[in-house]
């Protein structure tokens, strides 16, 4: 059993059985339809190839290491995995940042935090290539490689929505 704090990032090995009892957590993964659901769930389980896929070993998740890149960005990293780290992104009311996210990869993002006046735009080579604007809490979004992207948080008053906009994001 481990206790997490708010912002504490874990990796789990694969064919590592997890649950967690409470709170609200954002998991992570590869795409894979390679999910052997063992019980506890409404949805589908598989008993038999879920005792003969499972790891018994004592494997302990491993908190990530958090680097502040900036005062609005931390990422969590783990030196073991070269091309796959988590960012947290907070940006309070009148904060712009501009962040290139990932060279070579893309970058997929999840809004937990947000308000109508957050708007996301991305430019590569100084030109526009994409907007976002008007997302809701729960929406997902990538970014491609190499674009430059500026976030703006211009929350006014309360009936724009939540002060601060919270967004994760998965990336190389």
């Amino acid at each position: 059993l481990i206790n997490l704090k708010d912002g504490d990032v874990v990796y789990i090995k694969p064919g590592v059985i997890h649950s967690y009892i409470s709170g609200n957590c954002l998991e992570c993964m590869t795409n894979s339809d390679l999910v052997i659901r063992g019980g506890l769930t409404n949805k589908q389980i598989d008993k038999l190839n879920f005792i003969k896929y499972i790891n018994y070993k004592n494997n302990y998740p491993i908190i990530l290491e958090k680097e502040f890149i900036n005062y609005n960005i931390i990422s969590y990293s783990y030196y073991k995995m070269k091309y796959f780290k988590i960012l947290f992104i907070k940006l309070r009311p009148g904060e712009i940042i501009n962040y290139l996210f990932s060279e070579k990869y893309f970058t997929s993002c999840i809004v937990i935090s947000t308000n109508n006046k957050v708007k996301i735009k991305g430019k590569k080579n100084e030109k526009k290539k994409a907007s976002i604007k008007n997302f809701r809490k729960g929406t997902v979004f990538f970014i491609a490689p190499n674009i430059v992207v500026t976030i703006a948080n211009l929350y006014s008053n309360e009936e724009d929505g939540d002060k601060e906009f919270v967004l994760y994001c998965a990336t190389a």
